[in-house]
């Protein structure tokens, strides 16, 4: 049973936060309660104060997007992949292609976005196919985009990468659940909620959890 204790988070509409916290600590069974698993709890989760048990599954889905380590690509064209077979314009596609950094890749396949993908995905890379979650998502045009441990399983330098690519996206609310804790990436968050043993212990920008040398100090310090 994942126990949180006297969690209280306000998240503002268009600002970046980051969740970051030892494994088990509890973050991710707080998007687990913001995407609705969890109907057995105390206190009350809104989203523009309508009460999340109050919204059919389907819509809080038009409102949330999830991007997580496994990412499920099929074997079809990439246009499809994005869709989902969805009705969108060509327009909308490659927009959210740029958005999501891989209109340059698609411009150099012979047949763009009607190239077709092989089976899982395997002639793109994993940081590729973590962008091609996110142009999903942008296609749908979600205000809440929420990346869990997306990046996990890529290298350093793509993770930081796709994570720019995101911070970049005004009018987007962003949660990130990370363990990489890189300064140049961490600047940019308006908030760090830092979890420990189910509880929010410490907030704030990156210069202020530095500067308060607690939790946040430490799982930086092991991490670089």
């Amino acid at each position: 049973k994942k126990h949180l204790n006297n969690i209280n988070i306000n998240f503002e509409k268009g600002k970046k936060y980051a969740i970051v916290g030892s494994s088990g600590s509890g973050k991710s069974t707080i998007i687990k309660l913001l995407l609705g698993y969890y109907h057995n709890y105390e206190g009350k989760i809104t989203i523009d104060n309508i009460n999340i048990k109050d919204i059919e599954t389907k819509s809080l889905y038009d409102l949330i997007s999830v991007i997580q380590q496994n990412v499920f690509m099929f074997n079809d064209t990439i246009k499809n992949n994005i869709s989902l077979y969805g009705s969108y314009t060509e327009e909308q596609i490659i927009n959210s292609l740029q958005k999501s950094g891989l209109d340059l890749i698609v411009s150099t396949l012979p047949n763009g976005i009607d190239s077709q993908i092989e089976e899982n995905a395997k002639n793109f890379s994993g940081g590729e196919k973590q962008r091609f979650a996110i142009a999903r998502s942008l296609i749908k045009e979600t205000p809440i985009l929420i990346l869990d441990e997306a990046t996990a399983n890529i290298d350093n330098e793509t993770s930081l990468q796709i994570e720019d690519t995101i911070l970049n996206i005004e009018d987007l609310t962003v949660i990130v659940i990370t363990h990489k804790l890189y300064p140049s990436i961490l600047k940019r968050y308006d908030n760090i909620l830092v979890i420990n043993s189910g509880e929010i212990c410490e907030q704030g920008d990156f210069y202020s959890l530095i500067n308060s040398k607690g939790i946040f100090y430490s799982l930086y310090n092991v991490f670089n």
